[in-house]
This record gives structure tokens, C-alpha cells and sequence, in this order.
């Protein structure tokens, strides 16, 4: 295509500094390394055959050809190679590999592995994948690696062989330190000599030990940290990467570590290893926490001893945290067992990063009056749990293998406050999903939950409901419970067989005296929805619109815009419609027992875009990928 002759020449004459770096945003959008769900994309390619002027400035942009994928060992993906190591013109390179079965020719395995162990000193990251049964052939690798790598700032190295895990040669990489990396990701590998170089970088800020068999002594271990510790702004040490016992010596000899760069944290053992590790570790008030608390399949959980374990977690959190606690202000609690146990269970939660009050307690800290704590979070529509920021931690209690079949564990808040790690004062939206609503649920956990004076949102997921629905009748002339709830969203839930007591049969006949209680005193519901629930007959939704200002909007957004169009729906700071009830009321009448009649346009009206600056790279990144597609689809 002639660049005088298209109607694009604006773009075709492009200074080739800019047409080059909008070529190298254009090749990470096809970034993705190669796995075993992924092939590698060379669509990134074509740009070359645009037009003269822009083949010239491709093939001449070294940056463009230094992302090396290879998945596959045929003679054109050979050649291919070949050529993108000679158009990068000595550039630093980052090279990703995928072995699996196809690759059948011993004869190109083996070119290929020349040809990499070659370009050691040019290397920038290398990331190399197998699938099973290509443990000899990374073995052979590895021990190809046998030169100095002066450049290196990421090395990966991932098997999926569990019958035969790769070792780490002693010789790898010269068996020198690696002066520049700062990643390093290993993922099922059997053997780490002690003396290994991969652990001794002095840039060394990102470790991921994921099913690596480490020394039986967490002491070996904290010999690896101590020389990084000062640098580390990621640190995983997931499954068999911590030791599965304690030797009696070990928790009193762990040396005080310090990670004043921490960013993110994740741990997985059983308890006893998980405390005494937190315990001697020192992390940011700001760093984020993962932790997978492994049970044996053949031992059950009960509240007891699940509390109890639980407590001391959180006790060693605090010590790590040097005891300053934790503001939850979103809170998801999820069991993901298909029986009747609650384990595993999942604790996730989003947290207020500012310094949080001295001293507080449960009932603690400023009036439901005050100025919402989650003002800064974005919500989608009708959802509990901000769509931004990204959550703050996360806690699992699972199984080494099966489900535990008798494990009945349920975290109350006073298991969190008592603890002293967390507080749930600010506590705003909570969202349990139990995946049946004949699981055991505490009453304990409600009549923590009903005092909590902030607490806004509620989705209840197939839960058992007859504590809360209880709770809710202990509403006087004075709202004593759940003073702050607004929001309340109900999924597969069956109301039918629920039986409140000789004063009131019905649940919803509950839930419509809180209503009205709370609509005469001035602080209605105002949103209601029931998802995929039975029991709930029209004339009783029709008592609760008179006092629910938004009832079962959730159902009619959907039914107006589809799944797509609200997931389009730009993000909120309230995720529920507030105002007056003529002005949310968008939902009558109920037509053939559906709610029909579409919401109103401005329930959820977009806000106001600030335009973007150029340091918001990102965002540029994105917006110029849109525009190259739009032009190059043109060209084309």
C-alpha cells in the first residue's frame, strides 16, 4: 500500500521513533507466554506489510523482535527464531518457551537448545514451561545454561511432571550470582543446591517458591532470605516450598527477618509451620497477604479447634503487622465444599489502608452518621464488593486433597476482633455464599454482625437464613439492629420452609415488619432483591414495594441490558439507587409476575471523565492499541 496514496498518510508519515514504539505496544498486546492454553500469536507480524515505509521501521525497530516466543520446533518456527535473532541486532533479549508433547524431533529439541544456551550473555528473561514428560529434556537445558548472565532480570522455570520434579544444577548459570535479576519464579522443582546463585542477588525483589522441595529446616530457608530480605517486594512460598513439620528446635531459633519493601505475601502450610513463620517475619502496615491453610484430608475441623487455629493466625498476623490493626471495611465469606461441611472456606477482604483509630473495638469508632469509609471504593451496580481497589487479603482454610466431610468451621467476628489484628468497625458490605442453605451456620456470627453500626450491604448466597431473618425481628421502635443496613441481596434461597416461630410464620413476613419499622422511623431498605430464590409469592413483593424504595432492580437491569450491557455500566461509589421513593420506584408493576418495566436511565448516571494525562501511561498504552487496530483494520 502506497503511504501517498492512503487516506491514513498522517499516520504512515509518522517520525519512525513514534510509528516504532507504537509497533512495540501493538506486539505486547499479544504478550501472553506460551502454555499449555496458549499458542504464540504472530499476528504482531503484519505490520510489516503495510506499506513500505512501514516494513522499513519494523524491521529496522531491534525492540520489536527482542520478545522471542516458541512453542513449537518445526523447520519454520526454526527459521522463524533464527530471523528474530538476527533483526534484534544484539539487543537484549526475553525468551519464552512451552515444551510439550509435539515436539518430537530429538534433532530440533537439540538445535534449539544450542542455539539458546548461545545467547546467555544477551539474555533479559527467559521463562521456560514444560509439560509432563519433559523433565530429561529441561534437565538437559539447564545443564546447556552453563555461562555467566550478566543481563538477566527474570528467570521462570515451571514443570508440570509431579511423578518427576526438575532439579537445579549447580552450574547453572555459571554457578555465579546473577548481579541483575529481580525476579525469580520457580514452580515444582525437587532440588536447590544450598549454594545455588539464584537466591544470592543483591537486586533480588520478586520470589515465587511454588511446589519447591525445600530443605526439612525452615532455618535452610531463612539462610535463602536473609541476604534479599532488605529488597523483597514479593514473597510466595506455596505448597511444599515450606517444610509439612516442625523440628522442636525451629521455633525458637527462626531469626527475626525484616521486609521493609514488602508489597505482597503469600504463605501455604498447616498452622504449625504458618504461625511460627509469621511470627518472625516484620512486614508493611500496607502489604497485601495471602495464606492457604492446609488440613489433612483424613482429619476433621470442627468450630473448636477451626476457631482456635484461625485466632492463631491472626495472632501471628498481628505480631508480623507489628500490631497495628487492620480496618476490614468489605468482607467475602466463601465455602466451596459441594457437601455439608464448610471447609474449604475462603476469607476475603478489602481493607481501609489508612492509619486506623488507637483502641478500637467492635462497636467502636465514628457514628453510622458520619462520612461513608468506603467513599473512595467503585462499585459495579447492585454488587457488595468494590470493583476497585483490588482486595487486601485472603485467607483459606483447605484440604490437602478430598473435601473433609465432618469439618464444620465458620469465622465469627469475634474471632476477628478478639485477635487483634483486625477490626470490623468500618465494616460496610458483606457478601456469604455457602453453596447450600442446609449448611451449618453459627447464631453467633449474626448477632455480631446485627451490631456493627456501619454496615450497609448484605448478600446472602445460599445460605441458611432463619438467624438473620431472627435477628431482624428483634427490631423495636428503635432500631437496634443492623442500624445501617441499606442494601440487601438474596441468591437461591427458598423461603418455603422457613418457619419463624407462633408470633410470625412467614420469613418475608419478617422481612416486610423490618420494612416498615424502618420506613416509619425515617431509615428505609433501600434496595431488596431476590435472585434465583422460591417461597416469595407476588402479593408479598407487593407489600414490600411499599416500603423498599428499589425492589428486585438487580433483576430488572439485567433484563433491560443484558449481561454485557452491565458489565458496560461505568463504575459506581454506591452500588444501590438512593433518593426518594418516587424517583426509585422504576419497577412497577409487576406484569405476569416479572418486574418488566425497564429502570430509569439515570439511576446509575456515568460520571463526569477527567481527561487523561500523559503520565497516565496505561490508560495511553490502551488507547492508542485502540486506535492501531482501528487504522491497521483499515489498511488492511
Amino acid at each position: 500500500m502506497s503511504a501517498q496514496s492512503s487516506p491514513w498518510s498522517p499516520i504512515a508519515e509518522l517520525p519512525s521513533e513514534i510509528l516504532g514504539t507504537i509497533f512495540l505496544y501493538n506486539r505486547a498486546s499479544y504478550s501472553a507466554p506460551p502454555s499449555r492454553y496458549y499458542r504464540s500469536d504472530h499476528q504482531w507480524m503484519s505490520v510489516s506489510q503495510v506499506s513500505q515505509y512501514w516494513r522499513e521501521v519494523a524491521l529496522g525497530f531491534a525492540q520489536l523482535w527482542s520478545t522471542i516466543d516458541i512453542d513449537s520446533l518445526t523447520p519454520g518456527s526454526v527459521k522463524l527464531v533464527t530471523l528474530q535473532i538476527s533483526r534484534s541486532k544484539g539487543h537484549l533479549l526475553d525468551v519464552r518457551t512451552f515444551l510439550y508433547v509435539s515436539w518430537n524431533s530429538k534433532l530440533d529439541v537439540k538445535h534449539f537448545f544450542n542455539t539458546l544456551s548461545t545467547l546467555s550473555p544477551r539474555l533479559r528473561a527467559l521463562s521456560i514451561r514444560t509439560a509432563r514428560g519433559f523433565t530429561n529434556e529441561i534437565q538437559d537445558l539447564l545443564s546447556r545454561l552453563n555461562q555467566e548472565v550478566p543481563h538477566l532480570e527474570s528467570f521462570h522455570l515451571e514443570g508440570e511432571d509431579k511423578l518427576k520434579a526438575v532439579s537445579i544444577p549447580e552450574n547453572l548459570f555459571g554457578g555465579l550470582p546473577v548481579p541483575r535479576m529481580r525476579r525469580l519464579e520457580l514452580h515444582h522443582c525437587h532440588h536447590i543446591p544450598k549454594a545455588s546463585p539464584l537466591l544470592q542477588s543483591p537486586a533480588l525483589a520478586h520470589v515465587d517458591l511454588r511446589l519447591v522441595a525445600t530443605p526439612a529446616s525452615l532455618t535452610a530457608l531463612y539462610r535463602w532470605l536473609r541476604p534479599v530480605q532488605f529488597n523483597l517486594s514479593t514473597l510466595i512460598l506455596s505448597n511444599a516450598s515450606l517444610p509439612r513439620k516442625m523440628k522442636r528446635d525451629d521455633p525458637n531459633s527462626l531469626p527475626l527477618v525484616l521486609f521493609p519493601q514488602l508489597v505482597m505475601l503469600r504463605l501455604t502450610g498447616v498452622i504449625e509451620v504458618i504461625f511460627p513463620v509469621l511470627q518472625s517475619f516484620r512486614i508493611p502496615t500496607t502489604a497485601r497477604f495471602s495464606f492457604d491453610i492446609l488440613v489433612p484430608s483424613n482429619e476433621a475441623v470442627d468450630d473448636i479447634r477451626g476457631s482456635s487455629e484461625f485466632a492463631h493466625l491472626l495472632h501471628a498476623l498481628a505480631v508480623a503487622r507489628s500490631y497495628v490493626k487492620l480496618e476490614a471495611t468489605h468482607i467475602r465469606l466463601n465455602s466451596r465444599s459441594s457437601t455439608s461441611a464448610t471447609l474449604p472456606i475462603g476469607i476475603f477482604a478489602w481493607c481501609d489502608e489508612s492509619p486506623p483509630p488507637p483502641c478500637g473495638t467492635l462497636l467502636e469508632g465514628a457514628s453510622s452518621q458520619s462520612p461513608s469509609s468506603h467513599s473512595l471504593y467503585r462499585y459495579r451496580p447492585y454488587s457488595v464488593l468494590p470493583h476497585e481497589p483490588e482486595r487486601f487479603f485472603d485467607i483459606n482454610f483447605v484440604g490437602q486433597s478430598t473435601p473433609m466431610m465432618h469439618s464444620q468451621f465458620f469465622p465469627t467476628p469475634d474471632t476477628f476482633c478478639l485477635s487483634g489484628a483486625i477490626s470490623l468497625s468500618n465494616l460496610v458490605s458483606i457478601e456469604v455464599s455457602l453453596g447450600s442453605d442446609s449448611k451449618w451456620m453459627p447464631t453467633v456470627f449474626w448477632s455480631g454482625i446485627s451490631k456493627l453500626l456501619k454496615l450497609e450491604m448484605l448478600t446472602l448466597e445460599r445460605v441458611p437464613v432463619d438467624a438473620f431473618l431472627a435477628s431482624l425481628r428483634a427490631d423495636s421502635m428503635k432500631v437496634k439492629v443492623f442500624p445501617a443496613l441499606k442494601m440487601i441481596i438474596f441468591r437461591g434461597i427458598s423461603f418455603g420452609h422457613l418457619h419463624m416461630g407462633t408470633k410470625t410464620s412467614n420469613a418475608i413476613q419478617v422481612l416486610i415488619d423490618s420494612a416498615r419499622l424502618r420506613h416509619a422511623l425515617g431509615s428505609p431498605f433501600q434496595s431488596i432483591n431476590f435472585g434465583f430464590c422460591t417461597g416469595v409469592t407476588e402479593g408479598e413483593l407487593e407489600e414490600l414495594m411499599k416500603y423498599v424504595q428499589d425492589l428486585n432492580g438487580l433483576r430488572v437491569l439485567y433484563e433491560a441490558l443484558g449481561h454485557n450491557g452491565v458489565m458496560d455500566l461505568p463504575l459506581v461509589p454506591k452500588p444501590y439507587p438512593e433518593g426518594r421513593k418516587e424517583e426509585c420506584r422504576h419497577q412497577v408493576p409487576i406484569r405476569n409476575g416479572r418486574f418488566s418495566t425497564p429502570p430509569r436511565p439515570d439511576v446509575f448516571p456515568p460520571e463526569t471523565h477527567k481527561h487523561l494525562s500523559t503520565t497516565q501511561i496505561p490508560q495511553i498504552r490502551h488507547l492508542v492499541d485502540r486506535i492501531f487496530r482501528a487504522l491497521f483494520g483499515q489498511c488492511m
